[in-house]
């Protein structure tokens, strides 16, 4: 048996070797600095990684938020810290109400900023308020040729985060609706198992 496993091994190996010979990359600007990520081809890019507040770091299903019941979800800082680039939060809720749900949840040094209703000058869905996140991103990664990845559970706000280009992610219970939104280009029930994809 052990024998059989190491033949199929090699000729694996030797098939993927061919493949690799033969394979031609295409629809990219720069080959030599390519990454595939999960079926979206980034050429010298950076991962960003933008998140809503509530009903997406935190799930209240849009009942009042009980601090005293705030806890870490361990499952949810291991996928975080697995997934590399940037982290951002950006809320229509205030500072003070963000900062506060993530030291309960244990994840303040996780993030490198938040932009909450009183950080800018616009709320979600506003497209300004959009591209003010974006361009402080850019001065702050040195970088516009970023990747941003944008999770949120409001459609409406992600329809506006697609008009700049963003990779949308939905996060809700109605996941499976994704069909129906042409600008939501992935949907998961929690953000556990959307950032399970991305790693």
């Amino acid at each position: 048996m052990d024998t059989l496993i190491a033949l199929n091994d090699m000729v694996d190996n030797l098939i993927d070797v061919e493949i690799t010979k033969n394979t031609t990359i295409t629809n990219t600007m720069n080959i030599k600095n390519t990454k595939n990520i999960k079926n979206t081809t980034i050429t010298n890019t950076k991962n960003i990684y933008i998140f809503d507040l509530d009903d997406c770091i935190i799930m209240h299903n849009g009942k009042p938020v009980r601090y005293y019941n705030i806890h870490e979800n361990i499952m949810l800082t291991h996928y975080l810290d697995k997934c590399k680039g940037d982290k951002y939060i950006y809320t229509n809720g205030t500072f003070v109400h963000a900062n506060t749900v993530l030291d309960k949840m244990k994840l303040t040094n996780r993030f490198k900023k938040i932009y909450s209703r009183d950080t800018v000058d616009t709320m979600k869905p506003d497209y300004n308020s959009a591209l003010d996140v974006q361009n402080d991103i850019e001065i702050i990664s040195l970088s516009k040729q970023n990747n941003i990845i944008f999770f949120d559970d409001q459609i409406v706000n992600l329809k506006t985060a697609k008009k700049l280009g963003w990779k949308t992610v939905w996060i809700h219970r109605d996941s499976y609706m994704k069909y129906e939104y042409p600008y939501i280009d992935l949907s998961f029930p929690s953000l556990v198992s959307a950032l399970r994809y991305f790693i």
